[in-house]
């Protein structure tokens, strides 16, 4: 800790002021403890009180310096915006000087990138960092009147956690202190349930930052409850390639009606759910024999019929000949040799 000495007059040796840091955020304190700042080392041989108050004073006004510094300091914030789309990262300044275009810079800069310069009248482009080109924009018309924002368009997900600055050279002063949140909406859930092992799997892509995936279930009898290990049974997150996330989810849905699956986005603050029907939907993983099966069952189901049906059609071959066809190849019916009845009686009249 520094460490100030000074000879008083009437001491014949060293004492020792010892400064302490107050804290910032205190108003009041300074002004209580101007004398307690001061510790001496001399066994109560200070006499000189002027010397005292000078040094207390001292000490005083370089805290209160610290103080006013410390509120001139600017606020970090956070800025949410979207993969894809322009975010406006807002800076409005009031000036205290006239705004001289020809004797002004200022930089948007973070720690690693400068993303856009405006200096003595112009944009200047020569030490824009590459991954801004053709990327930024400023409102030139409106920077006399302190507005000091910057559009990045497109925001692309390697923005997030960006955090960005605006040095006002005029003043000396560094404005604007955020930091980048990028979102990228996720696709809608999807729901795919197993009726057989009573499982449910849920599962999503293409968003970012990485998601929290949770489960509601609701039973037979309306009651809903939300279902946690061991019911949900694995939770998968994967990041792609191009640094979106999928994330899968399988649960135990026993005793379910109705499952609701729900992906929250933490920075866009978006919620995607999916309800789906345990009941009514079909199984997602049949058994192969039960399904190579079906058409086996189908094929036995109308061979029987076939066979039924033919037994009931006398006047029809069932290996499908018409009854023509048959007719054909069967010898022609003998002649009736019994004389009509009516035949005899005629004759019998005309004799």
């Amino acid at each position: 800790m520094p460490v100030e000495v000074f000879r008083g007059s009437s001491c014949h040796h060293t004492e020792d002021v010892e400064r302490k840091a107050i804290p910032p955020f205190s108003l009041i304190y300074p002004l209580f403890s101007v004398f307690q700042q001061i510790k001496v080392h001399s066994d109560g041989c200070w006499t000189d009180t002027k010397q005292m108050l000078t040094v207390g004073f001292k000490g005083f006004s370089r805290q209160f310096k610290g103080l006013l510094f410390w509120f001139l300091v600017p606020v970090s914030s956070e800025t949410n915006g979207t993969r894809g789309a322009p975010l406006v990262l807002q800076c409005h300044h009031n000036l205290s000087e006239k705004f001289i275009p020809e004797q002004t810079s200022i930089y948007w800069q973070s720690n690693s990138s400068v993303l856009h310069v405006f200096s003595k009248g112009q944009e200047e482009f020569q030490h824009q960092s590459e991954s801004f080109k053709n990327r930024t924009a400023i409102f030139r018309d409106q920077l006399a009147s302190g507005n000091f924002s910057l559009v990045i368009n497109p925001l692309m997900l390697k923005d997030d956690q960006l955090s960005i600055e605006v040095a006002y050279i005029p003043e000396s002063r560094t404005l604007c202190q955020t930091t980048v949140h990028v979102a990228a909406r996720f696709e809608m859930p999807n729901i795919v349930v197993n009726t057989i092992d009573m499982m449910a799997m849920c599962a999503t892509k293409g968003g970012f930052p990485e998601p929290e995936l949770s489960w509601i279930s609701v039973d037979h009898e309306g009651h809903e409850r939300t279902l946690e290990p061991p019911d949900v049974q694995t939770l998968e997150i994967y990041k792609e390639d191009d640094g979106t996330y999928r994330v899968t989810s399988t649960a135990n849905i026993r005793g379910s009606q109705k499952v609701t699956c729900s992906v929250y986005n933490p920075t866009s603050k978006e919620t995607l759910s999916v309800i789906k029907d345990v009941i009514t939907d079909e199984g997602w993983s049949l058994p192969l024999g039960a399904v190579l099966g079906v058409p086996v069952i189908l094929a036995v189901i109308l061979g029987a019929g076939a066979t039924i049906g033919c037994r009931k059609r006398k006047r029809r071959d069932c290996s499908g000949q018409s009854l023509q066809q048959l007719s054909a190849n069967e010898p022609a019916p003998l002649e009736d040799s019994t004389p009509d009845p009516a035949a005899v009686v005629v004759d019998d009249v005309a004799k």
